[in-house]
Order: C-alpha cells, then sequence, then structure tokens
C-alpha cells in the first residue's frame, strides 16, 4: 500500500479532571480551536496543578504518566 501524504491534527477541546490528584471536584479547561489563534496559554505560580494537567492529558492519551506507571495505582 502507498504511503498516504494525508496530514493528520489532533486538537484539544476540553480538559476536564474530576478528583485527578489536587483537582479535587470537577475543573475544565476550554481549550482555543480558533485556527487563527490556535495558542493556549495556561499561566499559573509554582505548585498549582500545571503539571499535574499535563500528566493528565499523558495518561489519556498513553495510559502512564511520569510519576505513576500503573493505571491501577492512581485509582487507589
Amino acid at each position: 500500500m502507498p504511503h498516504s501524504n494525508k496530514k493528520s491534527e489532533l486538537w484539544f477541546v476540553r480538559l476536564e479532571l474530576e478528583d485527578w490528584r489536587q483537582y479535587l471536584g470537577t475543573h475544565t479547561i476550554n481549550f482555543s480551536t480558533d485556527p487563527s489563534k490556535h495558542l493556549t496559554v495556561v499561566h499559573a505560580e509554582n505548585s498549582v496543578g500545571k503539571t499535574t494537567m499535563l500528566n493528565a492529558i499523558k495518561w489519556c492519551l498513553y495510559g502512564t504518566t511520569p510519576e505513576f506507571k500503573d493505571k491501577i495505582e492512581m485509582l487507589g
């Protein structure tokens, strides 16, 4: 089968965290989906959860995070 030259894109629309580590309750961030303004900036003080948010995305995509190698460990 010949190689396809189609370009694949993944656009994050929204991240919703519910009781994920220090994010108790439900927290939502809406990402920009405007092609002319395609950047969402997450700006906050140290130790408030920016890396935890990134780790939640990694867990959704890959089933693992740098801190937790086993999904069961995160849910327990």
